[in-house]
């Protein structure tokens, strides 16, 4: 089965991984959840590309902020078809590391048509907003890719933000999905994600007590 490899990509804690769990149907969640290394989803899907119907596996690579994980995670970037690059609307930190995340981004995919969908999350804290809707559309249109205020609480844009996203990837990678010959390479990204597991989980002799606290 063919495969759509997408990441998200932001600073800690501006709700990648709750925007992922809502795209998926799983109920919202109170807490914060940080991400340690990289968490995988898996959503079957049927794409049509011109007449012809194919049926694709999406790879939701959920990345985590952290500056720990940070070579892990750029690392991968060169396997991902497209990118949800995520700040929160309450966070100016994460507004500001916008342009920090896109050097990054480029560094390892040069094509400047790679699909990147720019996602201000957390509207429903509209009262603890710091960064407005112009400033994220001024940010979007600097860099052309299409934007998306989100909330990961109520659904509101994520559908729509995931969407775009898929229909980016389909364009950019038509001819590849098109290929019944094409054999996806599953071999890096499980290394990266063994090489995240050795981070995760490191063998007793290179961790700094009997039970390690990852943050």
């Amino acid at each position: 089965m063919k495969k759509i490899k997408i990441g998200t990509i932001g600073n800690s804690l501006v709700g990648k991984t709750t925007i992922c769990r809502n795209y998926l149907g799983e109920k919202f969640s109170t807490e914060d959840l940080m991400t340690v290394g990289l968490d995988k989803f898996i959503k079957e899907l049927e794409i049509l590309i011109g007449e012809k119907t194919i049926k694709t596996n999406l790879l939701i690579y959920d990345t985590a902020g952290h500056e720990k994980y940070e070579s892990i995670v750029f690392n991968f970037i060169k396997k991902c078809d497209g990118i949800l690059l995520v700040y929160a609307v309450n966070s100016e930190e994460s507004f500001n590391d916008i342009s920090k995340w896109i050097n990054k981004i480029r560094e390892f995919q040069h094509n400047k048509d790679f699909p990147i969908v720019l996602i201000g999350n957390k509207i429903d804290l509209e009262n603890e907003r710091v960064i407005n809707k112009e400033q994220g559309e001024e940010e979007a249109k600097k860099h052309e890719f299409a934007f998306y205020e989100t909330s990961a609480k109520t659904g509101e844009n994520v559908k729509e933000a995931f969407q775009n996203l898929i229909d980016l990837v389909i364009q950019y990678k038509k001819d590849e999905l098109l290929n019944d010959n094409r054999i996806d390479d599953n071999v890096t990204i499980d290394g990266l994600e063994k090489r995240i597991d050795d981070v995760i989980d490191p063998k007793p002799d290179e961790c700094c007590s009997s039970k390690c606290s990852v943050f």
